[in-house]
């Protein structure tokens, strides 16, 4: 299924937290100036209690499989992270996603659904990381925010891309092929050991976060690296981290020195710095895709 941005609508709704009205109007008015239809679900600015879930689980699921069926919905968007997409992940009929093969488009919570999208539908799919309702509200006003969005419509074209370096530094030089999986790294580590953590059997592992401190960053990686997932990858791609406030005496280590600490011995290529992440950086990526990495005297190249 290929999306026609002359005909086919972005589906909106809240699979994680909920969006204030404002947040939702101010990134559908950055959509539709680019040229996206949108359509928003109603349960999109749902909020359960006074917590900061958008409605009960059920009501997202429902929210979901409503956009699934929806004829003139071609892909489906997050409104915004937040918390609690983890916990539903086992009540999704994925038949439906088979059924239905509608790109779905989303960062940050959104990870887990991306992650049990690819590890449970049967058909291969056309998802991505990256810019969600909330984030495109916030990068409203950068430079680069309308680049970002054609490279969101040539994905969902199916247009093959290379993916901007502008920021990047290489920790290990090399070349690499293989599905892009990952996400933002405290969501997807959260599903290690689930049905929903995919194999990464030579997989090009992307991660970055928001607000978590450098030790917490650290303590991932030494995960990553004593449950075996970093043996078996060909390369490594890190995006940005906005960082939170440290606690307690400080930390000391940068993330530069981390990577290298804990890719010592591995012969894949290692990249950081790739504008990808929360907030600013929201360049898409396609999830599961076969991407090409070549990084080499001081030259990033990622292709999908």
């Amino acid at each position: 299924m290929v999306f026609d941005i002359s005909k086919d609508y972005i589906g909106i709704f809240s699979p994680s937290s909920y969006i204030s009205e404002e947040n939702l109007a101010g990134g559908v008015k950055e959509l539709e100036k680019f040229g996206f239809k949108i359509k928003i679900h109603p349960q999109t600015i749902k909020q359960l209690r006074k917590t900061q879930s958008a409605g009960t689980h059920e009501e997202k699921i429902s929210a979901f499989y409503e956009l699934l069926e929806d004829n003139e919905v071609g892909a489906i968007m997050a409104a915004r992270g937040g918390n609690r997409s983890l916990h539903y992940l086992d009540k999704i009929d994925y038949s439906l996603l088979d059924k239905y093969p509608k790109p779905l488009i989303g960062s940050s919570d959104f990870t887990s659904i991306l992650n049990g999208a690819y590890t449970c539908c049967k058909n291969p799919r056309k998802d991505i990381f990256g810019a969600m309702v909330y984030s495109i509200f916030l990068n409203r006003n950068e430079k680069d925010s309308q680049e970002q969005l054609t490279y969101l419509k040539n994905i969902l074209a199916g247009e093959k891309i290379e993916y901007p370096n502008k920021n990047a530094k290489i920790i290990k030089e090399g070349k690499a092929v293989g599905k892009m999986l990952g996400g933002t790294q405290s969501v997807f580590q959260a599903m290690m050991g689930t049905n929903f953590f995919p194999d990464m059997d030579n997989a090009i592992l992307f991660l970055e976060d928001v607000g978590e401190q450098v030790s917490r960053i650290d303590r991932m990686f030494a995960q990553l690296k004593l449950s075996g997932v970093l043996s078996k990858i060909s390369g490594l791609v890190i995006g940005n981290y906005l960082l939170g406030d440290e606690t307690g005496r400080k930390f000391g280590f940068s993330i530069e020195e981390i990577l290298i600490e804990h890719t010592k011995g591995l012969n894949i290529p290692v990249v950081m710095d790739m504008d990808f992440g929360h907030e600013k950086y929201i360049y898409p990526i396609k999830y599961g895709g076969k991407a090409y990495l070549n990084a080499r005297e001081n030259n990033v190249k990622l292709e999908f």
